[in-house]
């Protein structure tokens, strides 16, 4: 399967990212070189990132970047790798780079980033054919670990150097190939290793034959996802505006009570420590407690005259009956409440003695048990609230009105 140049812009539409994001791509690209020319280290990154007007959390974007899981690739495929892929946040000392996909991104902000992407192809393009051009014996193994450092320090010299500038090199090339579900084994890229230039020429690079562009390239990893792509969360800092664009849907539903609000909060300082980091057991503990009010205070209506207790179960009892012919719909839209509930439980348990009750809504949202690195727990508290209020409001618009009988 060939995928025409122009089909590029369709390609990208399955990488969805902010402002933000392609802030963290331009940092990693503009970076890429120095002494060993390689691709710069985690710690230069975020401190960047936080230096700028915009005072960026580089850790949030690189978990909320778009990513897909491919088949038989043991981790996410998504637009910037880390050297350490195992770790659950970027060390200092971690190196980071833009993947085929993070390149071809960026190239709405620096099209040299597209050249590049489209020279890799052609290096894919190359490893596929060697591949294919093994020859298999009745009474041998096929030995696929070949020398290719050789070949790739050639086209580096040759062409690469010529359209990207001598940042480009051998080493930096190796360090983002191996992070490609290419499958072509480590290729001792990270410093201070030197690369060894030996490629595992798996049967695997046959999905990748006669590859002729980056777009290409990029069709042929997304016909290779498993079922669908891995879903991001919210950026955490988004939260109160993703609730106040739930309230303009619901209040542009014709089925919503009409003059009822959803965002009605009686102080604003409420509403604004949503967006304040949480870096204190005590600040946790205060952010939490604003959160489970700010929830509290939602307008929610009674469904069919009745008045059930608590914001979300008025929530909830609305959305059964405004889903009601879309099941799949509604569930997923219980499910986001679930989540929802979750997050006040992980307030509750600790706060008001439930400590059963906090530990399975800490295990629901991928909290630990015991809570050390507070920063980090309400980082997952506000992004998993913001996703799933976000997928609320989808789900809304998505829905078609009840048919009248």
């Amino acid at each position: 399967m060939t995928v025409p140049d122009a089909d590029l812009d369709r390609i990208l539409a399955a990488w969805p990212v902010t402002d933000d994001h392609l802030v963290l791509l331009e940092t990693v690209w503009d970076s890429k070189g120095g002494v060993d020319g390689y691709w710069p280290t985690w710690d230069y990154v975020r401190r960047t990132l936080a230096r700028i007007p915009q005072r960026l959390d580089a850790q949030m974007l690189l978990d909320t970047q778009p990513r897909m899981m491919v088949a038989d690739w043991n981790r996410p495929y998504g637009l910037v790798w880390t050297s350490k892929p195992d770790t659950p946040h970027a060390r200092p000392d971690e190196y980071v780079g833009l993947s085929i996909a993070g390149l071809a991104v960026l190239s709405r902000r620096r099209p040299a980033a597209l050249q590049y992407a489209e020279w890799l192809a052609g290096l894919v393009y190359r490893f596929a054919a060697l591949e294919h051009s093994l020859v298999p014996e009745p009474h041998a193994v096929v030995q696929t670990n070949r020398p290719v450092a050789q070949a790739v320090q050639a086209m580096v010299e040759s062409s690469g150097q010529r359209l990207l500038g001598t940042t480009t090199t051998t080493r930096a090339t190796f360090g983002l190939l191996q992070r490609e579900p290419l499958y072509l084994g480590a290729l001792g890229a990270d410093p201070p290793d030197e690369p060894h230039g030996n490629a595992n020429l798996s049967e695997s690079l046959s999905v990748f034959y006669n590859v002729r562009s980056a777009a290409d390239y990029l069709a042929r990893i997304a016909n290779r996802t498993q079922v669908e792509p891995v879903t991001p969360t919210m950026p955490p800092n988004l939260l109160a505006q993703v609730i106040d664009h739930l309230g303009y849907v619901l209040g542009d539903d014709p089925t919503w009570p009409k003059g009822l609000r959803l965002v009605a909060l009686k102080t604003l300082s409420t509403a604004a420590a949503l967006k304040i980091p949480a870096s204190t057991e005590a600040e946790f503990h205060d952010a939490m407690s604003s959160l489970a009010t700010v929830v509290e205070q939602l307008g929610a209506p009674s469904a069919n005259d009745e008045k059930p207790q608590g914001t979300l179960n008025r929530l909830e009892g609305w959305f059964r009956l405004r889903m009601a012919d879309d099941p799949d719909a509604l569930q997923r839209v219980i499910d986001a409440l679930r989540t929802i509930r979750a997050a006040i439980g992980v307030r509750s348990g600790r706060q008001h003695g439930r400590e059963k009750d906090g530990a399975t809504a800490r295990a629901y949202l991928g909290v630990p048990e015991v809570i050390v690195d507070f920063p980090t727990a309400w980082h997952i508290v506000r992004s998993q609230v913001a996703t799933a209020f976000d997928l609320i409001r989808s789900e809304v618009q998505a829905a078609p009105l009840q048919r009248q009988g």
